[in-house]
């Protein structure tokens, strides 16, 4: 029996309302040469009873379960596990429409990247959707492809794309188990910079659909520094290769500010620290900022920036907190 053409990897965690309309969408889909390899990241629900029943119904579906690692393990051992020529990547809790491979497919023959577009669902419940334009960028132009799109879930996100299977294994490409936030993006930039052609279809076939319980939504407080690290490392790669990018400068400097933000809040949420240590623990923040020079601190619009960009992610009840110890101490 001859491998698939795609490999489809779902990690799955505490997503039993939405597995179901996941693992239809795939199911249903019209090019029907692929695998669906699901993998059950201990997830305390019924969702391994769920994975199992549909394994009964389709031979194309093989069900993994493992003892919660988080989403970069249960992806790995997809990675691990896979036989297709291309892998993509679908969260447990979206769906994809009908034609979501053949888009996917579709353009150039001989590339080695393949991105679509995407719907995503706000807090409020709406949708919003990006559609970019067809393109097909080579060698060099694979800057371009950085400066459109490093800000979307194009470059964000392992979704909406097709990799080649022997590209990752080839240059030993993971996810990073150690990382609970950001790995994601540091995979798909990783796996760009060892191709030579991208094909960008103007289509928009998937739906990344909010949960606050999915793997991609947990972040572990602890080991922030090391997710800033490793991403300096990417990003120093990237603009060692394209020097002139003025998009990933930029893209740089806001990942460490939403990062920060993100920290801030598990520092109030989850770390249930009393006010002296947390006033320490944002110091850490502020003074990780001031080191790298970021242009944010330097006047009272880039301040009220950071606090706009604070207040997305926490309550209002830590304003005080938030303005005297981190905005207004500059010289502390």
């Amino acid at each position: 029996m001859s491998n698939p053409e795609i490999s489809v990897i779902v990690p799955i965690y505490k997503a039993e309302k939405y597995l179901t309309k996941c693992i239809e969408s795939i199911l249903s889909q019209t090019f029907s040469d692929f695998e669906l390899l699901l993998i059950n990241d201990g997830s305390p629900d019924s969702c391994g009873e769920i994975c199992e029943e549909y394994a009964k119904k389709d031979k194309r579906i093989k069900v993994f379960h493992k003892n919660n690692g988080g989403v970069s393990s249960a992806r790995n051992l997809g990675l691990n596990q896979a036989t297709g020529k291309w892998v993509t990547f679908i969260d447990s809790d979206d769906f994809v429409d009908r034609q979501y491979f053949e888009y996917l497919l579709s353009g150039e023959s001989e590339v080695e990247l393949r991105v679509i577009g995407y719907h995503q669902q706000l807090y409020d419940g709406k949708w919003s959707k990006y559609s970019p334009k067809s393109n097909f960028f080579l060698d060099n132009s694979i800057q371009f492809f950085f400066d459109q799109y490093i800000s979307s879930c194009l470059v964000r996100g392992p979704y909406c794309k097709l990799f080649l299977l022997n590209i990752i294994r080839s240059k030993g490409l993971q996810f990073n188990e150690n990382l609970s936030y950001g790995e994601d993006f540091i995979f798909t930039v990783q796996y760009i910079e060892n191709v030579r052609s991208i094909c960008v279809v103007n289509y928009t076939g998937y739906y990344y659909a909010f949960n606050k319980d999915s793997l991609s939504s947990i972040v572990n407080s602890d080991g922030w520094e090391l997710y800033i690290k490793e991403y300096e490392k990417v990003i120093t790669s990237l603009l060692e290769r394209y020097p002139t990018s003025y998009s990933i400068s930029k893209d740089f400097a806001n990942r460490r500010l939403s990062f920060c933000a993100v920290y801030m809040k598990h520092i109030y949420g989850e770390m249930k620290l009393k006010r002296k240590q947390r006033i320490g623990k944002l110091k850490e923040v502020y003074f990780f900022l001031k080191k790298n020079k970021l242009p944010y601190l330097r006047s009272a619009a880039g301040k009220l920036q950071v606090l706009l960009s604070v207040l997305y992610y926490l309550d209002s009840v830590t304003l005080a907190d938030v303005v005297f110890s981190l905005l207004l101490k500059p010289d502390e």
